[in-house]
């Protein structure tokens, strides 16, 4: 994927940035700050049940978490989407929070179940990750609990084979 644009903090970039031909989906980058109430209401519908959210955050926490992202992408539905999902339909989302040089935590990364399996999820991922809110950054963190085998490939590893200064977290 090209950015045709990609200064930091460069709000044009490119309305459409990568689809595969025929593909059921095309990528978007979001300008967090001029996201649309109806994209942001879209975006919040697929993540608002998701393990790591339901019943830890409201929607206006949710909303927050992405106006505020330093990298956000989506997918929105083409023609070729499956039976019930309309063209233009926000089918997919995936955000990075963080100072973009030294760290960034990706997350909410989140596939419409119509369009698990078609390759959206990789697209996406790949996508955020060349994000020019990202490109600089030197560490990428993430957490799951079912999906370790599908960020391998982009060069996610465990922490535990890392060589880390021991790590704590401070909850509210």
């Amino acid at each position: 994927v090209e950015w045709l644009t990609g200064e930091l903090g460069d709000i044009e970039l490119p309305e459409t940035l990568a689809a595969p031909a025929r593909a059921p989906f095309s990528l978007h980058a979001m300008v967090p700050q001029r996201a649309s109430a109806e994209d942001l209401e879209a975006v919040l519908g697929l993540v608002r049940d998701v393990y790591w959210n339901a019943g830890r955050y409201d929607d206006a926490t949710l909303a927050a978490t992405h106006r505020n992202a330093v990298a956000w992408v989506i997918a929105r539905a083409t023609a070729e989407a499956p039976a019930g999902i309309d063209e233009g339909e926000v089918v997919a989302t995936a955000r990075a929070t963080g100072d973009r040089h030294k760290f960034a935590y990706v997350g909410d990364v989140v596939v419409h179940p119509a369009l698990r399996g078609a390759g959206l999820g990789k697209a996406l991922v790949a996508l955020l990750l060349d994000h020019p809110g990202l490109r600089d950054t030197r560490q990428l963190r993430l957490a799951t609990r079912d999906a370790q085998t599908f960020y391998r490939p982009f060069g996610f590893v465990p922490t535990e084979e890392l060589e880390l200064l021991p790590q704590m977290v401070y909850r509210r």
